[in-house]
């Protein structure tokens, strides 16, 4: 009784129990409640910071295609910190959504090793609670499934583990299912159902879920399992640019450029377009920094800034798009200083990509001598690689090579070939002129019919000026 009187009326962390108590059962009691109060305040403040950290994951991570890095992405490395703090605490649902962070971070060190221990990891922990009331663990499972992350890629699994989230009301696993559905993935008959996207799409949407409003509002802008309706589209276009979601700010920008479902406003698709631009550059995707460096090239949406563009081109050139675009601001001294060298090294890694507009500029450098050695063969190999692809102006250019034997055998016929090429094209005024001299010349064409060639009266008109 004694012992009873003497109880604490609150149990605290650091409870002394008299050394010589040790071994009572009031003591062993006391002991057993400071653990349990201890473990329920550590659990709970573990569950408050993951979902605070999976609310902005979620929100950051669509698809895989982000990146971020500490340095530009403060906001994400916190969020990473925190999953990374759980982790090491061995609580099992921050291993999955910590696995992509590695796998999409930028200077991590060993990220990919830690990416795949933490995937190991996240898929042990969540097929081990699977019986678990946990639709966060459920939309993992799925999530795993549809990209085959550390476990065999299978459809059917997948849409098991977002259905059994929907069932309890999950906006991201009603979004997922959507999808699913709108892409006939695992779904009944494994057959695509744009009306059971909608519903799903629509579920998730009324939730708030800014991915599931754009999604409905694609729905209703092409008319896929609803009437199409522009107006109905903007509405939830809006609801996701509201909150941040840049492929609805971009969706949005498009509707006011060309006044669908609203008023056409080029200032508000400005706006909106800019909008998405920086929130997926920031993100690192690196057609929004693309995106942004045109925008800044241009003023599109701001004020126009040469600086800024050459900084988003080369962060989006580092990750292999806009090297075109950054060699061009080299070769033109905007924004950096004029540098040939440096335009020739972005111009070839866009070309060995096959962009046609890098295999033009790149021919032209080597047929001038700029940042290289001057050299018509290479000239020669690269216009023909743009001109193959269709490149019009680079058909003209291969086709006087032809015709002057720079770079390749003299070789007239070759020469009509791709001055026809090129003239065939829209705005082919110059290679019509001179196809119109061959034809009139009667280099590289046969004789007959001469007179009635459109071509020879285009290179009649050439002392007028007539073709430019």
């Amino acid at each position: 009784m004694a012992d009873r009187e003497n109880l604490p009326t609150k149990v605290s962390w650091d409870v002394a129990v008299p050394a010589d108590h040790h071994g009572s059962l009031v003591a062993r009691g006391l002991l057993a409640l400071q653990e349990n109060k201890k473990w329920n305040l550590i659990r709970n403040n573990q569950d408050g910071l993951y979902r605070q950290a999976r609310m902005k994951f979620r929100r950051f991570v669509r698809g895989y295609t982000a990146h971020w890095s500490e340095k530009e992405n403060p906001d994400m490395f916190s969020t990473f910190t925190i999953f990374q703090q759980l982790a090491n605490e061995d609580y099992g649902r921050a291993y999955y959504p910590l696995s992509i962070l590695y796998r999409i971070g930028r200077n991590i060190e060993d990220s990919q090793s830690h990416a795949q221990h933490f995937e190991y990891m996240g898929v042990k922990w969540s097929l081990a609670n699977q019986t678990n009331q946990d639709v966060a663990l459920w939309c993992d499972l799925g999530s795993m499934y549809t990209h085959g992350r550390g476990v065999e890629q299978d459809d059917k699994k997948a849409a098991f583990w977002f259905r059994k989230a929907v069932e309890q009301g999950d906006p991201e696993a009603q979004c997922s299912l959507g999808l699913m559905y709108q892409k006939g993935l695992g779904v009944e008959h494994a057959e695509q159902d744009d009306v059971q996207a909608v519903y799903w799409y629509r579920k998730a949407a009324e939730q708030g879920d800014p991915e599931a409003q754009c999604s409905l509002g694609l729905m209703y802008k092409e008319g896929r399992g609803v009437e199409q309706d522009y107006v109905q589209a903007v509405y939830w276009f809006r609801k996701a640019a509201e909150q941040g979601d840049e492929v609805g700010q971009g969706h949005l920008g498009w509707c006011y450029r060309f006044g669908l479902g609203v008023a056409k406003n080029d200032l508000q698709a400005a706006f909106w377009r800019h909008k998405s631009y920086r929130r997926g550059a920031e993100k690192g995707d690196s057609w929004s920094q693309r995106s942004l460096g045109r925008a800044y090239q241009t003023g599109y949406g701001v004020q126009q800034d040469d600086s800024q563009a050459v900084y988003w081109f080369r962060k989006a050139a580092e990750q292999g798009v806009a090297q075109f675009d950054l060699g061009l601001m080299y070769q033109k001294g905007r924004g950096v200083e004029q540098d040939d060298v440096q335009a020739v090294y972005w111009y070839r890694k866009a070309a060995e990509q096959g962009d046609p507009s890098a295999q033009f500029r790149l021919g032209f450098m080597y047929r001038e001598g700029r940042g290289v050695e001057r050299d018509d063969v290479k000239a020669v190999y690269w216009y023909r690689n743009a001109a193959e692809q269709n490149y019009g102006w680079t058909q003209l250019k291969l086709g006087l090579m032809y015709q002057k034997g720079r770079g390749v055998a003299q070789d007239d016929v070759q020469a009509v070939h791709w001055f026809r090429k090129a003239a065939e094209r829209p705005n082919g005024w110059s290679a019509k002129f001179k196809l119109g001299l061959m034809y009139e010349r009667g280099r590289g064409v046969e004789q007959e019919g001469l007179l009635q060639s459109e071509w020879v009266i285009l290179g009649h008109f050439r002392s007028l000026g007539a073709c430019k």
